[in-house]
């Protein structure tokens, strides 16, 4: 199970923090143990590390509307840069 790091920019991180729960939710069906990082400097640059279970599946997935709403709710700015530890 890869361990996957996403990281990217938001509008407001308090915002973005506040929906911390609901992305695990949302990722539920593909990755465990999401945990959301800020930037210790005080920057709009955020993170979230996870280990993902189906990383096909969300790939497949992730350009799908629903994501695109959801980021966009949560004040998130592409570019999304995602790192993968392998297996």
């Amino acid at each position: 199970m890869p361990k996957m790091v996403f990281t990217h920019k938001v509008e407001d991180v308090a915002k973005w923090m506040s929906f911390e729960k609901e992305r695990e939710e949302i990722f539920a069906p593909f990755a465990k143990n999401l945990k959301s990082h800020i930037d210790i400097e005080g920057s709009n640059m955020v993170a979230m590390t996870m280990d993902m279970h189906g990383e096909k599946e969300f790939f497949a997935s992730h350009n799908a509307d629903y994501h695109d709403s959801n980021m966009k709710r949560q004040g998130v700015i592409r570019p999304v840069t995602i790192f993968s530890a392998g297996e």
